[in-house]
């Protein structure tokens, strides 16, 4: 892969990632402004919601770990879909904690 494949590849990919986050923030969010509400609603239980983010990763490393080894029983969740929930929770939890220091100044 050359260095502008590359480039394109992940141009790409983080426009599905959009798309993704897109879909799904819709499905969460059921139009409220705030865009985190479903994880900081684990502080109804006294769950820190970065640590939720954190387990979600977890959760998605860990399935990417099987399925380099063996395919998918669910036909439509491959390791590329979960590689992109993992981008997706990695940029969720940037958005957290960038949320949470501009919400303490």
């Amino acid at each position: 892969m050359t260095q502008s494949e590359l480039l394109k590849f992940t141009e790409d990919n983080f426009k599905k990632c959009l798309a993704i986050m897109r879909a799904k923030n819709a499905d969460y969010s059921a139009g409220d402004s705030d865009a985190l509400r479903n994880f900081k609603t684990a502080r109804l239980v006294n769950l820190d919601p970065k640590h939720i983010l954190l387990a979600n990763m977890v959760n998605k490393i860990s399935r990417i770990g099987n399925l380099l080894s063996k395919e998918a029983a669910v036909e439509t969740e491959k390791i590329d879909d979960t590689i992109l929930d993992l981008v997706n929770y990695s940029i969720l939890l940037l958005a957290y904690l960038h949320d949470e220091t501009n919400s303490q100044r």
